[in-house]
C-alpha cells in the first residue's frame, strides 16, 4: 500500500485498535472529507468580544480561591487517563457559566479599559485588577449547568435515531442542555475531553459523531458549537451545513481568554447560537410560526399588514402551524449538505374561531349555528433545506411546473432570513409578498483566510465507539508550519431555504397491492416526463423520492390536457405532444388526479442547447470508458431507424445525426445535434447509489469526474427502484428471508471489483436475451406476494428488456418514444391483468349460478 500522506504517528499507548468500523463512521467520514477548516479569526468571526464580560473573569477570581491566589485554575499536574480531567474541567465550565449568568442578569455598563482577550498578546489573570460593581451579586449556581454524561446513555427519539446498539455507546463527556429535559433533542453544547494534546483528530471525530445525531434530532438546529479540550488546550468548534470550523487553541488553565470566549459563546442569542426561532416547542406538541408572505397565494395579509413592517416594535404578521409529521432519515441525512427536513403542518386555530365555531389543529372546524361541517384547517408540506447558491432553486422549478401531473403542487418558496439579523429597511408601501427580505438571507459563513492542515483533512482516524474502550488513538498535533491557506471557494456556500406545497404523501411500499404500486410508478414517470419537457432533469431518482399521494388540493390548472405553449425546443415540443397523447390514452383507466408523485428537485439541472449527443460509447457498450469512436460521417448523419429487439419492442439503431469526435476522460467537445437539448456537465449527485444507472454507477468510480446526465439514466433508475421495492416487500406477519438479504447486498455493495455493476448488467441482459429466467428465479426466491406476482414478472422483464436494448443501441431515441414505451408496457400489463381478474370473477359467478 502507498504511504499515508497524512503522516500521522502511530505510536502505541496502552490500548488496542478497534477492528470493525461502526455504521456511524460510514456516514460521517465521506461527508467531512475536505470540509474541515482552521479559522485563525474564529473568535472575531463568531464570538464578538464584549468588554463587560471582563466582569465574568472578576467574578471567577473572586469566587475561586485557587484562581485568585495562583492566577490559574486548579488542574492535575499528572494525568492518568481521561476521567481524571472531567471534574476539574466541569468545575471550570460551571464556574464560568454561573458567573456569565450573573453578569448577564445584571447588565453592567461597558468597561472600555478591559484588556482585549483576542489580541496578539494573550492576557494574564494577574492583569485583571478591576473592581466589580457593587450591584453585582455573589456567584450562585444556576439551574442549567454542564454535566458529566460519559457513563450514561442519553434518551433519544426512536424515529430520528441510529440503531440502538450505536446510540447506547454515543456518550458525550460533558453536556449543557437547553431546559430541564435531558435528551438529544435538547442539547445546547457538547464538550469532548482527550487526555493528550495530540488527539485533535480523534476528538474532532467524536464530536462529529455527536453532531450527526444532534442535527437529526433537532430540526430547529442551524449550526452547532462544541468544545474540544485536549489536556489543557481548548478548541472551539462550529458544525454547520458547509463543514467544520475550529479555532486556535486556548489554555483553559492560565489564559483568561478562554473564560471570555466561553462567556461570549454562552451569551449568544438563540439565532447566533444556531437555532431557528420559528420553531416553538410546547407541552402539547411542536409548532412553527410562518410569515403570511410565506403562504403565497394562501396569504391572508393585506397591504396594511405590511405597511409598517420593521418599524420599531411592530412584529411581522405570522400564522402558527402544528407539526403533525416530519421526515428525516437518520442514516441518509447528513450534517454537511442540504440537511433536508420535510414537515407536514396543519394550521393551529384558536379554541374559538370565527362566529361560534370551534377549531383546533387536530381536526376539522365545526359550526354550531348551522350544524354543517366546514373545511378542516389548512394543511401543507414544508421542506426546509440548505441549498447551494448556484441558481438552481427547487422552488423555482416547482413553480414553473405547477399543474404538471405527478409533481407536488407549488404554494410558495424562498430563502429565509433570521429575525433581528436583517439590516435592510422595507418600504412602507411594500406589499405582503415583498416583506420577506431577499438580501440578508441566512447562509453558511463565507470567509477569507481559512486554512487546512495537510495531515488533518478528513476523519478517517480510528477511535472506539464505546466510551471507555481500550484502543490506540492516532496522534496528530496542530502543527502551524503545516497550515495551508485555501481559497474562499473551498467552503460551500449554502442558503437556508424553504418550499411549501399543498401535496403530501407516504412511501410507496405502504401501498396495498402490486396493481396500485405500478399505477403510482406510472404517475411518477409521468411527473418526470412533464418536468423533462420543461427542460428540468431530476437526476436523483430514488425510492424515497417517489410517494403515494395522500392529500392533494384541486389543481389550480391542469397542464396535461394540451401541449404547454412555453415549450419552444422542437424535440421537447414533440415530446410534450407525445405526453398529451399518452394522457389521453390513460384517462380511460386512471383517475383525474395522480395516485403517485415524484418529489425533491434539489439536484435538478436545466437542459441546454450546446452539448454533445450521448453516443453509444457513453450511454451504451463502453459505459463511461470514453473511448475514441471511429468517425463515420456517412453513418453518423443517418436519421434514427428502428428495429425490433428480442422482446418485440422497438429500439433505435442509427446515431441520430451526430458527428463523432475524439473525447478525453474529462472533456467534451460541443456539437450540433438533432436530439434536443442536453444537460450540462456536472458531478454525480444523490445520497444513495442503490438506484444509479449502470453508466452513472461507473462514473462514481472516477473521483471528480464530470459527465452529462441523460434521461436514459433516470428511466433506468425507475427500473431498479421497482426491482428493489418488490424484493424488499414484506407480507403481513412475515419477515425477509436470507435470500432477500443476499440480493440486497448486490444493491448495497461498494466492493472495488464492482459486483453491483456487473449484477445490474447481467439483470438487463437476462431480461433482453434470456426472457428474464434468472431474474424471475431470483424474485421467486424472495417468497413474498409481490415478488411472486405474474403481473410484476411481466412488467419487470418487459421494461428490463427494453432498457437493455436501449443500452446496446448505437443511437439515442427521442424522449417521447422512450417514456411512452415504458408507460405503455406497464399500463398494457395492468390492463391484461385486470381483464384476467374480471374474467375469473365472471367465471366464478357463473359457476356459483350453475351450482344453484
Amino acid at each position: 500500500m502507498p504511504d499515508d500522506p497524512r503522516a500521522r504517528s502511530k505510536e502505541p499507548q496502552n490500548q488496542r485498535i478497534s477492528q470493525s468500523k461502526p455504521l456511524i463512521d460510514h456516514i460521517i467520514e465521506p461527508q467531512f472529507k475536505g470540509s474541515i477548516f482552521f479559522d485563525l479569526n474564529f473568535f472575531e468571526n463568531f464570538l464578538p468580544f464584549v468588554p463587560s464580560l471582563n466582569n465574568v473573569v472578576e467574578l471567577c477570581l473572586e469566587h475561586d480561591w485557587h484562581l485568585r491566589t495562583h492566577h490559574k485554575w486548579k488542574f492535575p499536574d499528572v494525568i492518568n487517563g481521561e476521567q481524571c480531567l472531567h471534574q476539574p474541567v466541569l468545575h471550570i465550565l460551571n464556574t464560568i457559566k454561573s458567573a456569565t449568568d450573573v453578569i448577564r442578569s445584571f447588565q453592567p455598563d461597558l468597561d472600555d479599559h478591559a484588556p482585549n482577550p483576542f489580541s496578539n498578546k494573550d492576557p494574564k489573570y494577574c492583569d485583571y485588577r478591576l473592581s466589580l460593581d457593587s450591584g453585582i451579586q455573589d456567584l450562585t449556581l444556576t439551574d442549567e449547568l454542564f454535566a458529566d454524561w460519559s457513563s450514561r446513555a442519553l434518551a433519544h427519539d426512536s424515529d430520528q435515531a441510529l440503531p440502538q446498539g450505536i446510540m447506547n455507546h454515543l456518550r458525550p463527556d460533558i453536556i449543557l442542555f437547553q431546559g430541564k429535559r435531558e435528551n438529544w433533542s435538547h442539547i445546547r453544547f457538547i464538550v469532548e475531553i482527550k487526555e493528550q494534546a495530540c488527539y485533535l483528530a480523534a476528538g474532532m471525530k467524536q464530536l462529529a459523531r455527536y453532531a450527526q445525531v444532534v442535527f437529526a434530532h433537532q430540526h430547529s438546529r442551524r449550526h452547532l458549537y462544541s468544545l474540544l479540550i485536549c489536556q489543557k488546550e481548548a478548541f472551539f468548534v462550529r458544525f454547520d451545513r458547509a463543514g467544520v470550523l475550529y479555532s486556535r487553541p486556548l489554555d483553559i488553565v492560565e489564559n483568561p481568554a478562554f473564560v471570555l470566549a466561553l462567556a461570549s459563546l454562552l451569551s449568544l442569542d438563540e439565532v447566533d447560537e444556531g437555532f431557528d426561532p420559528a420553531f416553538k416547542f410546547e407541552a402539547d406538541g411542536d409548532y412553527i410560526d410562518l410569515l403570511e408572505c410565506v403562504l403565497g397565494k394562501d396569504s391572508r395579509a393585506t397591504l396594511e399588514d405590511g405597511s409598517a413592517f420593521r418599524n420599531a416594535g411592530i412584529p411581522r404578521k405570522t400564522r402558527r402551524f402544528r407539526i403533525i409529521g416530519r421526515s428525516c432519515h437518520p442514516i441518509r441525512s447528513r450534517v454537511i449538505g442540504p440537511g433536508t427536513f420535510v414537515f407536514r403542518i396543519r394550521e393551529h386555530l384558536p379554541p374559538t374561531h370565527g362566529n361560534g365555531r370551534e377549531a383546533n389543529s387536530r381536526g376539522a372546524e365545526t359550526s354550531h349555528d348551522g350544524g354543517n361541517e366546514v373545511p378542516s384547517p389548512a394543511e401543507y408540506t414544508l421542506k426546509l433545506s440548505w441549498r447551494l447558491d448556484n441558481g438552481r432553486s427547487e422552488g423555482q422549478a416547482l413553480e414553473e411546473a405547477e399543474g404538471t401531473y405527478g409533481v407536488p403542487q407549488h404554494i410558495s418558496h424562498g430563502d429565509i432570513s433570521m429575525p433581528g439579523k436583517c439590516r435592510c429597511l422595507s418600504s412602507r408601501r411594500a406589499s405582503p409578498s415583498q416583506i420577506r427580505c431577499t438580501t440578508c438571507v441566512d447562509r453558511t459563513p463565507i470567509m477569507d483566510g481559512l486554512h487546512v492542515l495537510d495531515n488533518f483533512r478528513d476523519l478517517s482516524v480510528n477511535i472506539p465507539l464505546k466510551s471507555g474502550d481500550n484502543a490506540i488513538l492516532e496522534r496528530m498535533d496542530l502543527d502551524t508550519n503545516r497550515l495551508r491557506q485555501v481559497p474562499k471557494s473551498a467552503r460551500a456556500n449554502r442558503i437556508y431555504s424553504y418550499v411549501l406545497t399543498s401535496s403530501s404523501g407516504i412511501p410507496m411500499n405502504l401501498v396495498s397491492s402490486p396493481e396500485l404500486y405500478l399505477t403510482a410508478i406510472i404517475d411518477g414517470i409521468l411527473g418526470y416526463w412533464g418536468l423533462y419537457n420543461l427542460g428540468i432533469v431530476h437526476r436523483d431518482i430514488s425510492h424515497s423520492h417517489l410517494l403515494l399521494v395522500t392529500r392533494e388540493r384541486e389543481f389550480t390548472q391542469k397542464r396535461w390536457d394540451e401541449p404547454r405553449p412555453q415549450i419552444k425546443d422542437p424535440v421537447l415540443a414533440e415530446s410534450e405532444r407525445d405526453l398529451c397523447r399518452i394522457m389521453g390514452e390513460l384517462c380511460r383507466f386512471k383517475a383525474s388526479r395522480p395516485y403517485g408523485m415524484l418529489i425533491d428537485l434539489s439536484s435538478h439541472v436545466r437542459l441546454g442547447p450546446a452539448a454533445p449527443t450521448p453516443l453509444s460509447s457513453i450511454l451504451g457498450n463502453s459505459l463511461g470508458d470514453y473511448g475514441d469512436p471511429t468517425p463515420n460521417p456517412g453513418k453518423d448523419m443517418q436519421r434514427t431507424k428502428r428495429r425490433k429487439n428480442d422482446s418485440g419492442h422497438p429500439v433505435p439503431t442509427g446515431s441520430a445525426g451526430v458527428v463523432a469526435t475524439r473525447r478525453t476522460r474529462r472533456t467534451y467537445r460541443p456539437v450540433t445535434t438533432e436530439n434536443g437539448p442536453q444537460a450540462p456537465l456536472g458531478y454525480v449527485v444523490g445520497v444513495s447509489g442503490h438506484f444509479y444507472s449502470i453508466r452513472v454507477a461507473r462514473m462514481v468510480l472516477t473521483p471528480n469526474l464530470q459527465y452529462r446526465h441523460h434521461f436514459y439514466d433516470d428511466i433506468e433508475s425507475f427500473f431498479w427502484i421497482m426491482l428493489w421495492e418488490v424484493m424488499t416487500h414484506v407480507d403481513p406477519g412475515k419477515k425477509r428471508n436470507e435470500q432477500v438479504v443476499k440480493f440486497l447486498d448486490d444493491f448495497n455493495s461498494v466492493d472495488t471489483r464492482n459486483p453491483h455493476i456487473a449484477w445490474k448488467e447481467d439483470t438487463l441482459e437476462d431480461c433482453r436475451l434470456g426472457s428474464g429466467k434468472a431474474t424471475l428465479a431470483r424474485l421467486n426466491a424472495c417468497c413474498n406476494e409481490w415478488a411472486s406476482s405474474f403481473l410484476i414478472h411481466t412488467v419487470l422483464v418487459g421494461v428490463g428488456s427494453y432498457l437493455g436494448g436501449l443500452r446496446k443501441s448505437e443511437g439515442v431515441s427521442p424522449p417521447g418514444e422512450v417514456f411512452g414505451t415504458v408507460i405503455r408496457l406497464i399500463q398494457g400489463e395492468l390492463i391484461v391483468h385486470e381483464r384476467k381478474k374480471l374474467a375469473q370473477k365472471l367465471q366464478a359467478q357463473g359457476s356459483r349460478t350453475l351450482n344453484r
